[in-house]
């Protein structure tokens, strides 16, 4: 019976020594998963920090670029104010410039009328003159012969002609009768 007993106990024994065998197997494996898991997991997380770094990074730039495009947005609404600021003064220009353009052409044609009354007045100084001149001559003549007649003692020469101030009276009548007409 001991033979018998030992092969017994042998036989568990190896049973035993089987199981534990297969469960160190089984071990080995779960270990050898969990190892391949924790190396996998350990690249994930590995993977993972580096998209952190990135969208740390990536918010960073988010950050940065928010910045720029809120400066950019208030140059964009002080240039806008400013053009209308400029706006608003080439109107006021621009109506000041069809003023002057409005007195400008007014003090065009009063101008032209001056200048019309001014040749005017020139051909009205001009005949004026000319009358003067003729009047003097014929003073000058009517003078001249009137002295010849008392150096000779006739008188006969101013009879017709009335008082000798009737004579300026004659010479201004024709003057005034000019400027009278062209009134």
């Amino acid at each position: 019976m001991t033979s018998r007993r030992q092969s017994a106990e042998f036989h568990e024994c190896m049973q035993k020594v089987v199981r534990e065998k297969q469960e160190m197997m089984y071990s080995m494996g779960n270990l050898q998963r969990i190892e391949l898991e924790n190396h996998r997991l350990k690249h994930q997380n590995m993977d993972q920090s580096e998209q952190i770094t990135k969208l740390h990074a990536s918010l960073q730039e988010y950050g940065l670029l928010r910045d720029h495009i809120q400066e950019y947005y208030k140059a964009l609404q002080d240039s806008q104010m400013e053009l209308q600021r400029e706006k608003e003064k080439s109107n006021k220009l621009e109506r000041k410039l069809d003023r002057l353009t409005i007195d400008n052409e007014k003090l065009t044609e009063e101008r032209d009328k001056c200048e019309q009354k001014s040749f005017e007045y020139k051909d009205e100084c001009r005949s004026l003159r000319e009358d003067l001149e003729k009047s003097q001559a014929e003073c000058r003549d009517l003078l001249s012969q009137t002295q010849e007649g008392a150096s000779d003692g006739t008188t006969s020469l101013l009879q017709g002609f009335g008082k000798p101030s009737s004579q300026s009276n004659f010479v201004f009548g024709i003057g005034g009768d000019k400027m009278n007409r062209k009134k």
